[in-house]
């Protein structure tokens, strides 16, 4: 529950964060507030660019479950490897 919590408060400063960066005005009192706390604002500047969790995408385990392209460009980008490593 805690890290559901975390993540929750995580993405909202970052989106909160983002909206404040796209207005100048706001972006300047924001700034002049954090400077004199700067604890936190090295915490929000760490949450605001912090990488998003990488997203596991479902890979078909069979070339048969690809469409003839995508089996086109698997084959291809295969070749590509094996050239590269001889």
């Amino acid at each position: 529950m805690k890290t559901v919590i975390k993540q929750f408060v995580a993405r909202s400063l970052r989106y909160a964060g983002r909206s404040v960066l796209q207005r100048p005005w706001l972006k300047k009192h924001a700034r002049d507030m954090f400077i004199r706390m700067p604890r936190l604002h090295a915490l929000m500047l760490r949450v605001m660019f912090q990488a998003p969790a990488p997203v596991q995408q479902r890979v078909p385990t069979s070339m048969k479950n690809l469409s003839p392209n995508a089996q086109r460009m698997h084959r291809a980008l295969k070749q590509a490897i094996r050239t590269r490593q001889q």
